[in-house]
């Protein structure tokens, strides 16, 4: 089996870290294909691990043309390797001329409640515009991933999916080497040290977490980690709060993060909607004492390894916190998240998905 799979939009985030970890683990013998030529962008190819079965074909998208010159060179691909299979972990793809698959990251363009919140910026329109043409690519393509039945049962509503299957995300085997050390999380010493991990965004909700917390009275301090959309983050700097607890990082390297994350003693997640968020793995294999939002699909995700609160309950997040320093108590469960989301069983399961595909009639 040859496998085209095609990530040239991107750059960083999890979708890239999907796919790095996949590769290393892949072995053509035991996941039953022989050839993988990676369509990217020339900006990360340091990035990809070395191995023979990897054919680096390298897009440069800076340009308003190169989506169209990396469809033409993929068409002519498909038909000159006689390519199996084309994998788009984007799950935005215009390319039907072999087996197709494509991977459903993102839930919030099929969430209007929350969509809504970024009118009228140009990030509204723009969020409409992807769901219209994933719904395209969805309704097209011979096989869809979902990371999760709640994403899979959710989107379904909006589309018309020839087959589909459910595989989650998971934790690099490198981060959970560097996690797997023992950390700091003594709860007895002050200030406590929180951690939240995502974009800084309306659904993310850092505004209301900040809202809530600027007047209390717990020794703590918050990094927000990840990137930050300024209008939002121009609506935060309205509030009167203080830049020693409440501290924005932006974007932090792998390491960087990793490095914060075993300095701190709470793990803190706040969206109001998310698909399957990566950094809650890392704080569960990290053993940090979790508190989040109920949103699913996380809920089900965590269970019991996690302390909720809602929004819409003021004072809640601050119980929750002030719960955790009483108890003084860490979560222990990095057997749970290793066996649930270990990069090798992912890639067993998804190229059992590929070659399923492969065997049956177009």
């Amino acid at each position: 089996m040859k496998i085209i799979i095609d990530i040239v939009s991107t750059k960083i985030g999890g979708g890239l870290d999907y796919i790095l970890n996949l590769l290393r683990v892949l072995d053509p013998e035991k996941h039953k294909f022989d050839k993988i030529f990676l369509f990217l962008n020339s900006e990360i190819k340091h990035l990809v691990p070395k191995k023979k079965f990897i054919k680096l074909i390298l897009i440069k998208n800076n340009d308003y043309l190169w989506f169209i010159k990396k469809n033409i060179l993929i068409r002519s691909f498909i038909f000159k390797k006689k390519i199996d299979l084309l994998f788009v972990p984007s799950a935005i793809n215009f390319i039907y001329n072999s087996k197709t698959v494509v991977m459903s990251q993102t839930l919030l363009p099929f969430r209007f409640d929350q969509i809504i919140r970024y009118f009228p910026y140009t990030f509204f329109y723009k969020l409409l515009l992807v769901r219209f043409f994933q719904i395209i690519s969805l309704n097209n393509s011979n096989g869809v991933i979902f990371l999760n039945d709640f994403a899979k049962n959710h989107i379904s509503k909006f589309t018309n999916i020839k087959d589909s299957t459910t595989i989650p995300l998971g934790v690099g085997n490198e981060k959970f080497i560097k996690l797997k050390e023992k950390v700091c999380n003594n709860l007895n010493r002050m200030p406590i040290n929180i951690i939240y991990i995502s974009e800084v965004t309306n659904y993310k909700n850092q505004y209301e977490v900040i809202n809530e917390l600027k007047n209390s009275n717990i020794d703590f301090v918050i990094y927000f980690v990840g990137k930050i959309f300024k209008p939002y983050f121009n609506k935060i700097n309205k509030l009167n709060f203080s830049n020693k607890k409440f501290k924005f990082t932006g974007n932090l390297t792998s390491d960087e993060t990793v490095e914060l994350l075993k300095k701190s003693d709470i793990f803190l997640f706040a969206s109001s909607v998310e698909n399957f968020p990566v950094s809650i793995l890392e704080g569960l294999v990290n053993e940090k004492y979790i508190i989040s939002t109920e949103a699913e699909p996380v809920k089900t995700m965590l269970n019991n390894h996690a302390s909720y609160f809602s929004l819409k309950n003021p004072g809640e997040l601050e119980l929750k916190i002030n719960e955790a320093i009483k108890l003084k108590m860490k979560k222990k469960n990095f057997s749970y998240s290793l066996n649930n989301f270990n990069y090798d069983y992912i890639a067993k399961r998804t190229f059992k998905y590929f070659n399923y595909l492969t065997s049956i009639s177009k």
